[in-house]
């Protein structure tokens, strides 16, 4: 793991109270320089929950790629990276996705993408995980706050935000989803390579409740 000495404090402290001597704590810990921009913008304490949040990423391809790096520059707390996939030729030909390198060909896309990430912000924890979102559980899925879908149907991309919820509220989400998920399965392929942009584009697709 990659841990940055001010993030970790700073989501220590916020995970303890909100007092005004962690508030302290935290605003102290944070690399301020780096993130003078966002403050000025949207103020210390919303910094400081962005550097308290757990975000996972599935399918790295070239949007999850702009996604990541642009989360990690935020300073987000928590990133991991979850493709099951391996490197294509394919995904070095078209350059979308960055964050690989002509050597990573046949390497899995999550780990590959690490240390491009890790790079841009040491404060920021950036993980892999190899294993297929479409088995994941919602004890999975509920250890984050933001779960990011990518180059998957409208149908799974529907199963796995009922997943999200029910670990979140506790409440079966494919209850609520089912007809949507049978809709879904019936839509041509047009309509559902436009269901994979939604779900790309749809940042809180999973945010659970």
């Amino acid at each position: 793991r990659l841990w940055g000495t001010e993030g970790r404090r700073a989501r220590e402290c916020w995970s303890q109270h909100r007092s005004a001597a962690s508030y302290s704590e935290m605003a102290a810990a944070l690399d301020t320089k780096r993130y003078d921009r966002q403050i000025r913008l949207w103020g210390m304490e919303t910094q400081l929950r962005i550097t308290t949040t757990r975000v996972l990423i599935c399918g790295v391809g070239g949007l999850a790629a702009e996604v990541a790096k642009n989360l990690v520059l935020a300073g987000v707390g928590h990133v991991t990276l979850r493709d099951a996939a391996s490197v294509t030729l394919d995904d070095l030909a078209r350059g979308g996705q960055f964050l690989l390198s002509a050597g990573d060909a046949g390497k899995n896309r999550a780990e590959a993408s690490l240390p491009f990430l890790r790079g841009l912000n040491p404060s920021v924890v950036v993980e892999s995980s190899v294993a297929d979102i479409r088995e994941a559980t919602a004890d999975e899925l509920g250890a984050f706050d933001i779960v990011l879908l990518f180059e998957l149907g409208l149908g799974e991309a529907v199963q796995l935000a009922g997943l999200a919820r029910k670990a979140r509220t506790g409440v079966d989400g494919h209850a609520g989803s089912s007809k949507r998920a049978r809709e879904a399965e019936e839509v041509s392929a047009a309509e559902q390579r436009r269901g994979h942009v939604m779900a790309a584009g749809a940042a809180g697709v999973l945010r659970g409740g």
